[in-house]
């Protein structure tokens, strides 16, 4: 079954969007709005023009009607009616017919005109909505009063209202200019949504998109395995915050990734430790049964046939370098088993130097010097592995000077502070420049019969007591080894051997 992909749209054009949405709404609501009060606007804006014409009318006709001079009054209806919103103004006598005073001014409407004006004549005082030619429009009837200033030319029979002063507004007119001025509202409003919409599209890319991108290209730096990577948000905002806390994050997962390789390589070291104790376990017995019996037919061999002595010393040699290879592997997948002991450093160093005579310096004919300072103290560890440390480096550089013209070994010892410190010199032909950084990386060795395992041994029993392992070579001068154990108190010295001796 095929999986479908949802489109990928970016977050700027959704905000945007949405934003833009929102103000096109409101820009909407509010035009149509607008657009729906027109007809009510155009009636309070009439409504409210008419009702000023009225006054000046009167007052006109008092003026114009005292002095007899009806003229001036036509002269002010025609100049009032010039005005583009104004239909007509017209003063109707009781019947509804124009005023014999405005006669002339007939001639300016239609018949059918006059005919709807006498036909909705009212002698009351207010406002009817009419329809002419299509178009709606405002008539605003006010009684005209025989008051005493009129009774010179109308008789009081006449009646309380001697006519009626009518005012005609286009409605149309009005709710067309207002529905231009509603448009141009709506373009505005529009026209503003727009540029909004484009404002707020850059704002959110600055303020938004570009560091929210920033944080995406790490996140997928970090998916492809490069935790060195660092954002820089420089924003006092959340994504400034968000950035610092990235960059955290990546540096704490550089560090578990680091602990983790080191417990992964760890794994691996102590998975090899235990598949090389199991094999050895396994054929040691059968190779060092075999073994005694070559080296002691070799001794018998060599009593009862003298002569043969320079061969039998080779097989013995041979046999002891199997022997120490087996335990040196048997050694190194069991590190860490053995119980503590309090080593007296000077008692222990006597004890060595006889060893190596003994042992190591049987073979090879090299001068060995033992050099040290008076109370060194004691140092907490097992003794196996303290002469394992002290063989494994003597006998290299055994090895290093047996071939050298004045070829010479020493062992000096001192007390640095806390730490007894010891150096191994020979002044053999040096370590090789490219093999000084593997030089305790186990397995590797320059020596053609080596299995590569001494030093790795050595570096991981030193470590083991607290101590440190160095080495300073010049190739043609020779080589020093210096390791420092932390030294001890006669107290605890003390404690230790006490309980070593009720074990």
């Amino acid at each position: 079954m095929e999986s479908h992909k949802k489109p990928y749209v970016k977050l700027q054009f959704k905000i945007t969007l949405l934003f833009f949405a929102l103000l096109s709404l409101v820009s909407f609501t509010v035009s149509s709005m607008l657009a729906s009060n027109i007809e009510k606007k155009a009636k309070t804006i009439a409504s409210d023009y008419i009702t000023s014409i009225p006054f000046l009318i009167d007052s006109s006709l008092d003026n114009y009607m005292m002095m007899e001079n009806k003229g001036a009054i036509k002269e002010l209806i025609l100049n009032l009616q010039k005005d583009a919103n104004i239909l007509g103004i017209h003063i109707l006598n009781r019947n509804g017919q124009i005023s014999c005073i405005l006669q002339d001014l007939n001639k300016f409407y239609s018949s059918d005109y006059l005919d709807l004006i006498k036909n909705n004549h009212n002698s009351k005082e207010g406002f009817t909505e009419l329809t002419y030619a299509g178009k709606k429009y405002l008539s605003f009837s006010k009684p005209l009063m025989n008051e005493e200033k009129c009774q010179s030319c109308h008789n009081p029979s006449e009646g309380d209202v001697i006519g009626t002063l009518n005012i005609n507004i286009d409605l149309s007119r009005l709710k067309e200019l207002l529905s231009r001025e509603v448009f141009e509202v709506r373009l505005f409003l529009y026209t503003a949504d727009i540029l909004l919409f484009i404002v707020l599209f850059f704002l959110i890319y600055i303020l938004v998109i570009r560091p929210v991108r920033i944080l995406e290209n790490g996140m997928q730096a970090v998916a492809g395995n490069n935790l060195d990577i660092r954002t820089q948000i420089t924003s006092n905002d959340e994504f400034g915050r968000m950035s610092i806390l990235f960059n955290y994050m990546v540096y704490s997962l550089r560090k578990a990734f680091s602990t983790i390789s080191s417990m992964h390589k760890n794994m691996l070291h102590n998975d090899r430790l235990m598949t090389m104790g199991t094999l050895t376990a396994s054929i040691s017995h059968e190779i060092k049964n075999p073994l005694n019996s070559i080296m002691i037919n070799a001794d018998i061999m060599t009593m009862k046939h003298p002569e043969t002595k320079a061969y039998t010393d080779k097989i013995l040699k041979d046999a002891e370098r199997i022997r120490d290879i087996i335990d040196q592997t048997l050694k190194f997948s069991r590190v860490g088993n053995d119980k503590l002991e309090c080593i007296d450093v000077a008692d222990f160093i006597e004890r060595i130097a006889l060893y190596v005579e003994r042992t190591l310096l049987k073979w090879a004919d090299v001068p060995f010097e033992t050099i040290t300072d008076k109370n060194l103290g004691c140092i907490k560890a097992t003794p196996v592995h303290i002469e394992q440390i002290f063989i494994n480096i003597l006998r290299n550089a055994v090895e290093a000077v047996e071939h050298k013209q004045g070829g010479k070994v020493t062992l000096t010892a001192r007390l640095d502070g806390e730490f007894v410190e010891f150096d191994f010199i020979d002044n053999g032909e040096g370590i090789p420049q490219e093999a000084k950084q593997h030089l305790f990386t186990e397995y590797f060795t320059t020596k053609h019969n080596g299995t590569g395992l001494g030093l790795t041994i050595v570096k991981q029993l030193i470590e083991n007591y607290g101590g440190t392992i160095s080495f300073e070579s010049v190739q043609g001068q020779g080589t020093i080894f210096r390791v420092r154990f932390p030294v001890v108190g006669e107290c605890e010295c003390a404690e230790t051997l006490e309980k070593n001796t009720k074990a």
